[in-house]
């Protein structure tokens, strides 16, 4: 039942010293630099309460273990099981991957592309205790250099890959266009590498391909989709296609990624392997590159009710209350950033380049596009 007015009040005396205000942890976007958000977890934090559902027959996916039939072409969202007033923490979920290169395993997805495709090789590393590694060798002291982080900046995009993202001068599209999708481009290309270097494990493995991605065939498997839909799923399936060409000419010879990228056999127009881990990183990734099994699944609307914040420990995000949300209602977030507060043809350029989809939330279906409750 909907909580009363005084249960509300007292909900959140109780939870008022267990929760810090935060801003809302975006989607990932490789244009904006990661941003810190902290909120501290109360060990007396209620049971969370939410089930995922199947959204075209309104059937409920009980079970949390990855054993679940989902159909990968589906759509599924997370819904409310329990009252949540504003600033509940609804879930904690530690990510399935991570698309990073922050950690000791950078190295290793450095190594998985070929030197002329960087562009830093080397670079001090520095220890906690000095600054500097160093090692003594005939009482002179030397300093050591390893690779550094691999960031996206540092993928040199093949110049046939360029020429194709590049808008020309009769195109609507803008700079800001293509550099979004160089962004993109390179996001995808270190999740691949990063999966090649360091693959999750079996049972994680498995979690990660039940998630949402566009059909290789681009074919829905039951029922026939618009063809605006069509158009936007066509769009992630050729930026996957040109990412996968790029992993082929920047692999290093015999790395696990030249293995990943490389066709199953001659007859195979894709290899199926590689694109759907491109296509669900391209749909389902979040800031740093971080694939969730439930916080994955939470969809957008412009009107969200609820936002993704850190937790203490950097490895873990924390889905919380918005506003009041009652049990049955859908939970959403917004995969926008900053552009949720743009207007109605700005909201669904970015949706569509970034995510791959048209939004009809409430507040796009309005009359004007652009209300917001």
């Amino acid at each position: 039942a909907v909580l009363s007015q005084k249960e509300k009040s007292e909900r959140r005396s109780v939870n008022k010293e267990a929760r810090t205000v935060t801003e809302p942890l975006e989607p990932f976007d490789p244009l904006e630099p990661p941003m810190v958000h902290k909120t501290h977890i109360s060990k007396n934090t209620r049971k969370i309460m939410t089930e995922i559902r199947d959204l075209s027959s309104g059937t409920s996916i009980t079970s949390d273990d990855g054993t679940t039939p989902f159909q990968p072409h589906h759509q599924y969202g997370l819904f409310a099981t329990s009252a949540y007033v504003e600033g509940d923490v609804i879930l904690t979920e530690s990510p399935l991957v991570v698309s990073s290169s922050s950690s000791d395993s950078s190295v290793d997805v450095r190594s998985q592309f070929d030197a002329s495709s960087l562009a830093s090789a080397t670079a001090p590393k520095k220890s906690a205790a000095s600054g500097k590694k160093s090692t003594k060798n005939n009482d002179e002291s030397t300093t050591t250099t390893s690779p550094p982080p691999i960031t996206y900046s540092d993928l040199i995009l093949p110049k046939s890959v360029l020429k194709k993202i590049i808008p020309p001068a009769s195109s609507s599209s803008t700079d800001a266009d293509s550099s979004r999708t160089r962004s993109k481009l390179r996001g995808m290309i270190l999740a691949l590498a990063s999966y090649a270097a360091n693959p999750p494990s079996e049972e994680n493995a498995s979690k990660l391909f039940q998630l949402y991605h566009p059909s290789i065939n681009n074919k829905c498997e039951e029922n026939a989709k618009g063809e605006e839909e069509d158009e936007t799923e066509k769009d992630a399936l050729d930026l996957a296609r040109l990412a996968l060409k790029c992993c082929t000419k920047m692999c290093a010879p015999e790395s696990a990624l030249s293995s990943l990228s490389q066709k199953t056999n001659d007859n195979d127009n894709d290899n199926e392997l590689a694109m759907k881990l491109l296509l669900i990183y391209s749909c389902n990734a979040f800031e740093g590159g971080r694939i969730y099994h439930r916080i994955s699944r939470v969809n957008h609307s412009c009107n969200p009710n609820a936002v993704i914040a850190e937790g203490d420990d950097k490895d873990v995000s924390v889905l919380k209350a918005a506003c009041d949300i009652a049990p049955g209602d859908e939970i959403n977030i917004s995969y926008l950033g900053k552009y949720l507060f743009a207007g109605y043809p700005i909201r669904q350029k970015v949706l569509r380049a970034e995510k791959h989809f048209a939004c009809r939330c409430v507040r796009c279906t309005s009359d004007n596009g652009d209300s917001a409750s």
